[in-house]
């Protein structure tokens, strides 16, 4: 078995160029799913206000689920992408079979909490009757089928690995637009369908998943692809599992620590009234649109230098990493001039006016200065998980927002008010950045002397 020209470019094309074509599809369906999100809720929040809620308090029960998509994601794209480089080609096939037995294992244990506890994972967050009885319904259709969460994810993983970023962003794409259209139309009904309310919702996200899904499988299976797995000839090797979950699962917790700061701040800023808590909301969502950008640059990064580490050319795994650091960084400080700029042009896209808008202006002031750094963070990490080094990525979270964000926003906010909680935001990521220096400085080198030596 031969490598393909698409996967030997990898090893070959010049990194910057590279990475561009790796990394815009990637940030282009990033953000069509991210407004996805903000869509869903908006038709929701129109149906009723309680659905809307209802939403809310399933939302870390859904975080779980995406949490062990990404580390399968993730893991399984980094060992591919190492295999690949080694040119070990049966191997990676093997490694990518194992991943299919992992989407339908998860899907169905997933499937079996859905049917049966819906309701008790509910009723950790909320003891109201009525939102109880609207979330069950809801996440148990989302958990029930919550195969078609991990397939698109993890599949999708598997064709980034071999540096295949187009078929990716149109099954992104494609899920993104389907939920967007079938939302409406399931929500509130009409064209012979009846009004389905919030499950209507859940169907509506349901099915874009199944035909992504579907789309995806098919381009896998049936395309001219590097990774081959048409025979299904299984032979199961636990080594393989453990090279995924040795990647996969920090990455998971990294995920899941996100879903445990953002509770814990909507606690320590939610004591200061509904428009605080209303900040903190849009800042959480303007934040995520200045950072899928490297998201997307580190999904172009990681099979960059997961291939080339495979194949222990060293000058090209640091040179993609500092090139994704460099493109980061200016992405970052355009958010910068964004928010410490030209806040008033962000809150009005929320229609924000009164109190909200003044304290949300000194709030996007304040933040503005995290993200100088962010950029060279968040590569930092990915480059880690490229090596197939995951734990460090979970270090560095654990870090920055567990240990400093959090305790940091409670002293703040007990000591200087509202205003002085925000300075816990720049001040995190002054931590995580000091952690993954530590990291370049100390641990980098002896990873790729190890390499150059076997």
């Amino acid at each position: 078995m031969e490598q393909k020209e698409r996967t030997k470019r990898l090893g070959t094309d010049n990194e910057f160029g590279l990475l561009i074509k790796l990394s815009v599809p990637a940030v282009i369906g990033l953000f069509i799913q991210a407004l996805y999100n903000v869509v869903d809720s908006i038709f929701v929040a129109h149906y009723s206000t309680v659905g809307l809620s209802a939403l809310t308090i399933c939302f870390p029960v859904q975080m779980v689920i995406i949490s062990i998509a990404v580390g399968l994601e993730v893991g399984g794209n980094s060992l591919i992408s190492r295999l690949l480089g080694r040119n070990e080609l049966i191997r990676a096939n093997e490694a990518a079979e194992h991943l299919l037995g992992l989407i339908v294992i998860f899907g169905l244990l997933t499937s079996v909490v859905g049917f049966f506890f819906s309701g008790s994972l509910v009723s950790i967050f909320t003891d109201d009757a009525q939102l109880l009885a609207v979330g069950e319904s809801y996440i148990r259709i989302i958990l029930i089928n919550s195969v078609f969460v991990y397939a698109p994810m993890v599949l999708c993983g598997i064709l980034r690995a071999e540096g295949n970023a187009f078929i990716p962003m149109i099954t992104m794409v494609m899920g993104g637009l389907l939920n967007i259209v079938l939302d409406p139309w399931f929500i509130f009904g009409g064209w012979g369908l009846s009004p389905m309310g919030v499950e209507g919702a859940a169907w509506a996200t349901v099915l874009a998943r199944v035909i992504s899904t579907a789309f995806v499988l098919v381009a896998l299976l049936k395309g001219d692809n590097q990774i081959s797995i048409k025979r299904f000839h299984f032979a199961f090797d636990y080594r393989l599992i453990l090279d995924i979950f040795k990647v996969g699962f920090p990455v998971s917790m990294v995920e899941m620590l996100g879903s445990v700061m953002m509770a814990g701040a909507s606690r320590i800023v939610g004591a200061y009234g509904i428009n605080a808590l209303a900040v903190l909301g849009i800042y959480f969502r303007l934040h995520l649109f200045v950072i899928l950008p490297i998201f997307g640059i580190g999904q172009g990064v990681m099979p960059i230098v997961g291939y080339n580490f495979g194949r222990k050319q060293v000058h090209r795994v640091k040179k993609t990493i500092f090139s994704g650091m460099a493109l980061g960084t200016v992405i970052c400080m355009v958010g910068f001039a964004l928010f410490y700029w030209f806040p008033e042009w962000l809150l009005l896209l929320f229609g924000a006016k009164g109190e909200l808008f003044s304290l949300g202006i000194k709030v996007l002031k304040i933040t503005s200065w995290s993200f100088p750094l962010v950029g060279i963070c968040i590569i930092g990490g990915v480059s880690f998980q490229g090596f197939g080094i995951g734990y460090l990525a979970f270090i560095e979270s654990i870090i920055r927002q567990i240990l400093v964000l959090l305790p940091v926003m409670w002293l703040f906010s007990e000591w200087y008010g509202f205003e002085g909680l925000w300075y816990s935001f720049p001040l995190s990521e002054i931590a995580s950045f000091l952690v993954i220096l530590v990291f370049y400085i100390f641990l980098f080198p002896r990873v790729l002397k190890k390499v150059e030596s076997n």
